[in-house]
């Protein structure tokens, strides 16, 4: 059904059973029948048929903060090398389950508001333009930090860097957190969300969006090392989550932490082979695979097609392209200079000059003003990280 065209009868139908499914049979106990989730499943994947949903989970949360729809994509390593390095492809969230807090039921939610609630956080999910904004975040990011993203590093951690890209993604997706061109949810229904306050917590106050994938890239390159600290802080999020999803994510990162050693594999070789090594699945256009073909001569003669990117960027989509093609080259090079054993002085001092030269660009990128960082959220509470950090 995926590449089928949907009628809008057949949406308004599928939205009508999402309200019927999540419709208690009483007002005093809320629950939902499998065949019901079966139901807003089957719908889901009527309305929007370019994706598939696969489950749909109700929880009962009675003494956790409110999640209120939370969507798990799936998302792979070859995914996490399209968010964080390739700047023409995003990954496409093709398959993603949904579950739904029952505290929306409490609060005095109708199923017509919850059903808004699942449309909404849904469509911004399966969207471009949040990845596009997941993307422009990591990529202030690093400008801020004036950090650079180890590809190897990433690869090998993936784990990590996936929840903690889950969790940013369904923070800004979220009718709970998000402050959105809401197209299904009107006043009403978020004046009856506001309500969902857990210990004087506000949910719309200056929620710290993205301290989580803050939190990731600050210890994904020293896994061993930081290993103690990341099961403490990831367990304390368990603990704390209402989402059964969210739980078993947190469950198979610890996991996979708890099998890995987290050496570096093929530490020596070309990142292309690092990469094939890994069964990194990428596109032909991307910039590693032209690393093959064309070597690192190409990202050199890029330089030039950069330079006039960014003087003649004008608004924040033509800022943010450059920067992120900008980085990735960074990030490449860097890679390059420091996993190649045999590289020569010569050699050494002529590509750290291009990175200079690709770092004084980006400079002169930020100089300009154009992107408005406080749209992408706070990156740099420092007190939310100490508590994570306090919290072993």
């Amino acid at each position: 059904m995926n590449d089928q065209i949907v009628s809008m009868e057949a949406k308004e139908r599928a939205i009508n059973n999402i309200i019927i499914a999540l419709s208690a049979d009483n007002s005093e106990s809320i629950e939902i029948p499998t065949n019901r989730l079966d139901e807003i499943r089957n719908s889901l994947n009527t309305i929007f048929s370019g994706a598939k949903c696969q489950k749909v989970y109700y929880t009962v949360n009675s003494d956790k903060l409110p999640f209120g729809i939370y969507i798990d994509p799936y998302i792979n390593s070859s995914d996490l090398v399209k968010i964080l390095f390739d700047n023409d492809f995003s990954p496409k969230i093709e398959k993603y389950s949904v579950e739904i807090d029952s505290k929306l039921f409490m609060e005095g939610l109708t199923p017509e508001d919850i059903t808004k609630m699942i449309l909404h956080d849904v469509e911004i999910m399966l969207s471009v333009e949040i990845m596009d904004k997941l993307k422009a975040l990591i990529n202030i990011y690093v400008v801020d930090t004036l950090d650079t993203i180890s590809i190897r590093n990433s690869i090998n951690s993936d784990c990590i860097l996936i929840y903690a890209i889950k969790d940013t993604l369904n923070k800004l997706c979220s009718s709970l957190y998000g402050k959105y061109e809401f197209k299904f949810i009107n006043d009403e229904i978020i004046d009856k969300i506001s309500k969902l306050d857990y210990e004087n917590i506000s949910i719309y106050d200056n929620f710290p969006k993205v301290i989580i994938l803050q939190w990731a890239f600050m210890v994904y390159k020293d896994i061993k090392t930081n290993y103690s600290s990341i099961k403490s802080t990831l367990e304390e999020a368990r603990d704390l989550s209402g989402s059964k999803l969210v739980r078993t994510c947190i469950d198979n990162t610890l996991s996979a932490l708890s099998r890995s050693s987290f050496d570096l594999l093929d530490e020596s070789s070309s990142l292309y082979k690092y990469m094939d090594n890994r069964n990194i699945a990428l596109n032909e256009a991307s910039i590693f695979k032209s690393l093959k073909t064309s070597g690192l001569r190409s990202i050199e003669n890029d330089y030039y097609e950069y330079s006039i990117l960014v003087k003649s960027a004008s608004d924040e989509n033509e800022a943010l392209y450059a920067l992120k093609g900008i980085n990735t080259r960074i990030n490449i090079l860097t890679d390059y200079i420091y996993n190649t054993p045999d590289i020569s002085e010569a050699e050494r001092k002529h590509w750290e000059n291009v990175v200079m030269m690709y770092q004084d660009l980006r400079i002169k990128l930020t100089k300009k003003n154009i992107i408005n960082k406080k749209s992408y959220g706070i990156w740099f509470d420092y007190s939310q990280l100490d508590k994570l950090d306090s919290e072993e």
